[in-house]
């Protein structure tokens, strides 16, 4: 259903096809609407258990994960100094 909503999303169809899901909960709420108002007071943790396992997944890596991404901006860094805001902490 996704990829025939993207592929009809300027016609103005994909877009109501996307509604649609989203009312028939087709499709897993990713963004409320309080997020969308940047109102983080109640968040919503529930995932469906696919996004759940990938989320998971993901935090038992992220020290590994910003360790990369702190290598990569050193060395842009290190290639462009007067283009790079610097870290926030070190390694």
């Amino acid at each position: 259903m996704a990829p025939l909503c993207a592929a009809t999303y300027h016609l103005g169809i994909g877009k109501f096809l996307y509604y649609l899901c989203g009312r028939l909960h087709i499709f897993p709420i990713i963004v409320t609407r309080a997020e969308k108002q940047c109102d983080f007071h109640d968040l919503s943790y529930a995932l469906p258990d696919a996004l759940a396992s990938i989320a998971y997944h993901e935090l038992q890596h992220i020290d590994h994960y910003n360790q990369i991404r702190y290598d990569h901006a050193q060395a842009y860094k290190a290639i462009r100094p007067d283009n790079v805001i610097a870290p926030l902490a070190d390694g």
